[in-house]
């Protein structure tokens, strides 16, 4: 008999519903299903019902009238579920029916009033960890079949198409069997987005969109699932391995926000961070001499390189009084990255006048190019030119979603992304610009509504920039981009940035009179360990634990592990036996936040304890944390 237990936690964090099959369990969380799995091994990342406008916004659904039945051996979970934004109001009852290792999602769904869509219908997510180059047999609508591969490398178009049913077997022997209904389905590579995961949904991106969805119109999808799970399974201790693998530590950078003051205490932080440039954009706007002259005279202040990115609108060439605006400056310049506003990728012709132009007036100061939009656009469109300098392209977690666990899962498709972009470009140096939270812009837009949010807050901001969830999301994030050259991060300042010049609800003023954010601690603790290569790093559960091991050009190292739990946890630390230096502990977490904040410098630098660990064995994290350990 199916066993549901409500109010469980799950990695460590208060909510949902835990579903046991006969061989299989899911988490149930505000109509998601998550986390598919038996023993340790992960099945499938998710099922939801995905409702996207006509701008590709995701509506994220009200949860009401959840009832849990049990009848004999069969459990039923039912619930309904309200998508209601701008002009989307759509409502579906769901049915979860489950009976040993079988589950069946179905819903049916009304539009209560007329609107345009790009998709409503069941979404399935497939984790990399066990699908990545397995074998899947498809079935189509006609009976035909055929089979391929999850994809190693990232797909830049769909890998399977026309799909009724699909089947699988994972890396620890499990089969997987899912029969769909309701639609013609495909599967895609979410990795083109910054998404850990392959997706099979409908309707098939082949047919045009946005399609208009009348009143009362109704929508009936299902998938069945069928788990065929081995008798053998064995569960595993937590773990964080280092890796031998030694790699260059990326230069670091942060972009100066515009229409953002900057004043002395701005300077006096940023002084701290000792970023290795910064980045500073420029479309050529109503006034863009002056705000581009205020933004490199602020990198002039604090000596340092800028990377200047050109946001190419209208022009065809760069207006003449752009060349004496930088010049006069005194500012050095590392490089220009040229990218489009609206096109995906550069136009060839405009991009070889703009760079023609550059290298009259600068010389060879390397030029590169990319896009503002996401990586699919590197692997889908040519480049403007064979051999850029560099190419660049910026990453963010939440294209498809934005709750903080889907953040926190994406994650592991970083390395994946830079690891395409190397086969796509071997000897191109790989820039990422810029590493943010949530997304600065809607890349399709079918109009121009920015989509007023509740919170009054601009459609960029995401308000764990200014939380701790960001302090310990970066530490990962930044091991994931080894293999690139160079890495700009966040804005410098303001709600998108590491600190703010006016006050922040829940954030304490510090001594210099600006509010710091939790993730500013990080960078200024890395910058006064000035990092020069980072080791390859392997978490065996990194929903939960996630960390950053680093050295020095003095032979030291630091580690940094994030605990995303609400719980302690313990884990088994491998691969430090050759560190036979006495090492030096410290944490931050809430216990101790609001007095690092206030005066950072009582937390950053040399403020280390005896370890209390032996780090050989097993390793004590406290609840919600990022625990610091170095060797001298």
């Amino acid at each position: 008999m199916p066993i549901i237990k409500s109010s469980i936690e799950y990695d460590g964090n208060s909510g949902g519903f835990l579903i046991e099959g006969r061989n299989f369990s899911f988490i149930l969380d505000n109509g998601k299903l998550r986390y598919f799995s038996s023993s340790e091994e992960e099945l499938i990342r998710m099922i939801h019902i995905a409702v996207r406008d006509e701008n590709w916004m995701t509506i994220n659904p009200q949860i009401s009238d959840l009832q849990i039945d049990t009848i004999k051996n069969k459990s039923f979970v039912f619930y309904s579920a309200d998508f209601v934004s701008g002009n989307i109001d759509f409502t579906v009852r769901v049915k979860i029916e489950i009976q040993d290792d079988e589950m069946t999602f179905s819903f049916t769904g009304r539009a209560n009033k007329t609107f345009l869509r790009n998709r409503i219908g069941i979404c399935v997510l497939h984790p990399l960890n066990t699908c990545t180059n397995i074998i899947c047999e498809v079935e189509r609508p006609d009976g035909t079949g055929y089979s391929g591969n999850f994809p190693e490398l990232i797909s830049p178009h769909q890998p399977f198409t026309d799909i009724q049913a699909m089947h699988w077997s994972t890396p620890g022997n499990s089969m997987l069997k899912l029969f769909f209904k309701g639609d013609v389905f495909e599967t895609e590579d979410q990795r083109n987005w910054g998404d850990a995961s392959f997706k099979t949904y409908s309707t098939p991106l082949e047919i045009p969109i946005p399609v208009l969805v009348e009143k009362a119109t109704e929508i009936n999808q299902s998938v069945e699932l069928k788990f065929i799970i081995p008798d053998n399974k064995k569960t595993s201790p937590a773990y964080f391995r280092i890796e031998k693998d030694l790699f260059d530590f990326p230069q670091i950078g942060f972009s100066i926000p515009s229409e953002i003051p900057h004043t002395q205490a701005t300077s006096v932080c940023l002084q701290n961070l000792n970023p290795d440039y910064l980045s500073i954009e420029s479309g050529f706007e109503n006034k863009w001499q002056q705000e581009l002259l205020k933004k490199l005279t602020l990198a002039k202040s604090l000596e340092k390189e800028v990377e200047l990115a050109i946001i190419v609108k209208d022009l065809p060439y760069p207006p003449d009084d752009f060349f004496p605006v930088v010049s006069s400056s005194g500012v050095q310049v590392r490089n220009f990255l040229l990218i489009a506003w609206s096109d995906k990728i550069i136009k060839e012709e405009v991009y070889k006048n703009y760079s023609t132009a550059l290298l009259r007036n600068f010389g060879s100061i390397p030029i590169g190019c990319g896009t503002r939009f996401h990586f699919s656009e590197i692997n889908r469109e040519s480049l403007p030119e064979k051999n850029p300098s560099f190419i660049s392209f910026p990453l963010n977690p939440q294209v498809h979603a934005d709750d903080s666990e889907t953040i926190i899962e994406n994650l592991q498709a970083f390395p994946d992304i830079t690891n395409s972009a190397r086969h796509l470009y071997p000897e191109i140096p790989l820039h990422i610009n810029r590493l943010t939270l949530r997304y600065p812009f809607n890349p399709d837009p079918a109009g121009t509504d920015r989509y007023k949010r509740a919170d009054g807050l601009p459609w960029t901001v995401d308000h764990r920039q200014w939380q701790f969830f960001y302090a310990q999301w970066i530490l990962p994030a930044l091991s994931k981009l080894k293999d690139a050259e160079q890495v700009t991060i966040c804005d410098t300042h303001g709600l998108n940035g590491l600190f703010s010049e006016q006050a922040v609800a829940g954030i304490p003023e510090s001594e210099n009179a600006v509010w710091l954010f939790p993730a500013y601690l990080i960078f200024f603790e890395m910058a006064h360990f000035k990092p020069t290569q980072i080791y390859k790093t392997v978490s065996g559960n990194p929903f939960r634990v996630e960390g950053l091991f680093l050295k020095n050009d003095a032979g030291e190292y630091l580690l940094m592990l994030s605990n995303f739990c609400s719980v302690p946890l313990e884990i088994k630390v491998s691969g430090i036996s050759d560190f036979k230096s006495e090492c030096g502990e410290k944490f931050l977490s809430a216990e101790n936040l609001t007095e690092a904040l206030g005066k950072p410098g009582s937390w950053v630098g040399n403020h280390y304890n005896p370890c209390s660990s032996n780090m050989a064995e097993m390793v004590k994290l406290a609840a919600n944390s990022c625990q610091l350990y170095r060797w001298k």
